[in-house]
C-alpha cells in the first residue's frame, strides 16, 4: 500500500488541467498574514506570578480575517520546593472579524483554573480547562502544553498563558 502511495505521488502527471482544478490548485491552502505580540509578565512578592499577552493578526488575503485579543494568567506556587507545582486562573479574549462581517465581530472570553508542574528542572505541564462565558465562545476548551528547557536553565519566572503559547 504504501509502495503504491510512493509511485503514485513520484508519477509525472502531463495532463492539462481544467480551469476549475488550475483555480484549486493555484492558490495556496493558507492566507498570508502578519502579526504582533506583547507578553508582559511580573512576579509580585516573590508569590504571584502574572502574564499578559496581547495579539494581533491580520490575513492578506482570502478573506482577510482579523484577529485581536488577550490571555493572562495569575498562578500561586502551592509545593515550593523549585516551584514544582503552580495553580492558578487564566482568561482569554478574542474579537475576530473578516471582510465581510467587521460590523459584527464575534467575541469570544474563556475562563478556568489552572496548574503547571515541573516533573524535572528542565520540563513543564501546564494545563488549562478553559471554559465559555459568551455566545460566540467554546463551550470548553483545554490546553495541554508540555515544555522543554534546553542548556543549563535558569531562575524561574512567570510564562506565558497556555492559551497563547502555540500561536
Amino acid at each position: 500500500m504504501a509502495e503504491e502511495e510512493l509511485a503514485r505521488s513520484a508519477r509525472l502527471n502531463l495532463e492539462p488541467l481544467d480551469e476549475e482544478q488550475m483555480q484549486e490548485e493555484g492558490k495556496p491552502k493558507m492566507p498570508d498574514a502578519y502579526e504582533f505580540r506583547l507578553l508582559l509578565a511580573e512576579d509580585f512578592g516573590e508569590r504571584v506570578e502574572w502574564a499578559m499577552n496581547w495579539f494581533f493578526e491580520q490575513e492578506i488575503g482570502f478573506d482577510r480575517g482579523r484577529e485581536w485579543g488577550f490571555a493572562q494568567s495569575a498562578v500561586i506556587p502551592i509545593w515550593l520546593e523549585h516551584e514544582r507545582l503552580k495553580t492558578g486562573v487564566e482568561m482569554q479574549y478574542r474579537n475576530f472579524t473578516d471582510k465581510d462581517t467587521r460590523a459584527d465581530p464575534l467575541h469570544s472570553f474563556v475562563v478556568g483554573p489552572t496548574i503547571a508542574w515541573k516533573p524535572t528542572h528542565n520540563t513543564r505541564v501546564d494545563v488549562s480547562p478553559l471554559f465559555g462565558c459568551t455566545d460566540d465562545s467554546p463551550r470548553a476548551q483545554v490546553f495541554v502544553v508540555f515544555s522543554i528547557l534546553f542548556g543549563p536553565g535558569g531562575e524561574t519566572g512567570a510564562e506565558a498563558p497556555a492559551s497563547t503559547r502555540n500561536r
